[in-house]
């Protein structure tokens, strides 16, 4: 395969040794230095700006997407190379979550291949673990239970953790299948940093997952524990993917890597994601697919939602499509039409009420025009008071105002500091003994 970077970061650096080691080219690299493009090994004469000649599909076979630098540039390149239907092997996460389903809305349109990676997502450590859980009773452990991630990472600012965390709930994912619904806990949700952050997350089973992070002076390495009703299963994932250890109950060697032969090569997830970029231009299907990382991104999504509001949110795991979207801008559009129609009204009835000078020269021409005095007056209707004639005025107002119901119903925030003193004080005075 022809292969072009678009964008630089360590994974792109990672997917371009693995394509050239499979025998595949990198041909060319934009939006990088001339340093970079040395380093992914990208003929010079084939970089710069000019990116959009990979949608005519005749310069290169596929093209490697860098998660670093998202930007509104970034966003048009991923919808114009999905419309154009180009093969795209995609470092995870690419985008926002609202970008990503609605290049799934253009991906089920032109067809276009995306395969998705990020460091351990094929690791055959996670496939033995799903394994695991799929048994159910019969496994190891028993019934899976609960999926505790905890993460160490030097760095806490909100953009390297929440792209950590949308790399570890994809794990999650492909553990437990789709989560229904999420909550955290942690610090603001504008913060930057997301020190202490605690995501919990369950599916349509009710089996939890928890994910946390906490401060270290290493490298980024966490642990992976599935909880069963009889056992756990820990996966250590520090370093490379490769280097990660699994440990089940009554199995001596749990890690699948260590059970190979001695003479077969060893794989990494790199070098798989690029056979995987083969096969879906070969029209094969693989895993992990677009729409199944769109559900990892409306977790991501509810997330920073569920940290503001201090409760859990509901994830529905709709199929976005260009007809549902239709109905969605129809049905905002015909509200719309209806409070233009609504600010009609009331500007009509303002009008009508407060007899403004527009009004009052239509009347006065009608007058001038009779030519009676006398019957004109006759014929003229006597004007009802202002406050009944404001009556259309009256309903909109009581709605109005019914809105504030809301402000006016919620509890009041409990003070923590007196509630503690009342406890304590409670503890300490011993109930009367019965009589």
């Amino acid at each position: 395969m022809k292969l072009a970077c678009l964008g630089f970061d360590a994974d792109v650096i990672r997917l371009a040794e693995a394509a050239r080691q499979a025998g595949h080219a990198i041909v060319a690299a934009f939006d990088v230095t001339s340093a970079q493009a040395s380093e992914l090994a990208a003929p010079p004469a084939a970089t710069g700006d000019d990116w959009e000649s990979l949608l005519h599909g005749t310069f290169a076979d596929a093209v490697i997407v860098s998660a670093a630098d998202y930007s509104d540039r970034r966003a048009d390149q991923l919808r114009k190379l999905t419309q154009a239907a180009v093969p795209l092997l995609l470092v995870h996460p690419v985008c926002e979550p609202i970008l990503a389903f609605e290049l799934e809305m253009i991906r089920s349109d032109t067809n276009c291949r995306m395969v998705t990676y990020f460091p351990g997502v094929r690791q055959a450590a996670m496939a033995r673990l799903a394994e695991v859980i799929g048994q159910g009773d019969a496994s190891p452990i028993g019934r899976a239970e609960q999926v505790i991630i905890e993460r160490t990472m030097p760095r806490r600012e909100r953009e390297m953790v929440m792209r950590q965390l949308s790399r570890d709930m994809e794990l999650v994912r492909q553990l437990l299948g789709s989560l229904r619904n999420v909550s955290a806990v942690g610090p603001e949700h504008d913060a930057a940093t997301y020190e202490n952050l605690v995501v919990t997350a369950a599916n349509e089973q009710d089996q939890l997952a928890r994910w946390s992070v906490a401060p270290t002076l290493d490298a980024d390495e966490a642990v992976l524990t599935v909880w069963g009703s009889a056992g756990r299963a820990r996966l250590t994932m520090s370093g490379s993917p490769d280097d990660w250890q699994l440990t089940i109950p009554g199995e001596a060697d749990s890690n699948p890597a260590s059970r190979q032969a001695s003479d077969a090569p060893r794989r990494d997830d790199a070098a798989a994601a690029i056979d995987e970029l083969a096969l879906a231009i070969a029209g094969r299907r693989t895993r992990p697919e677009w729409n199944e990382l769109c559900r990892t991104m409306e977790v991501m999504d509810a997330m920073p939602v569920a940290l503001r509001r201090g409760r859990k949110i509901e994830l529905y795991g709709e199929e976005p499509s260009e007809s549902g979207t239709f109905k969605g801008i129809m049905s905002a559009g015909g509200c719309g039409i209806l409070m233009i129609v609504l600010l009609m009204f009331v500007v009509g009835s303002v009008i009508e009420g407060f007899r403004l000078p527009m009004r009052k020269s239509e009347v006065a021409a009608t007058i001038a025009s009779q030519a009676d005095t006398a019957v004109a007056d006759q014929s003229a209707t006597p004007r009802w008071p202002l406050w009944l004639r404001l009556w259309p005025v009256y309903p909109l107002a009581l709605f109005l105002v019914l809105q504030f119901l809301l402000i006016v119903s919620k509890k009041p925030k409990r003070n923590s500091a007196s509630d503690s003193e009342r406890a304590s004080a409670h503890d300490s005075n011993p109930p009367p003994p019965k009589r």
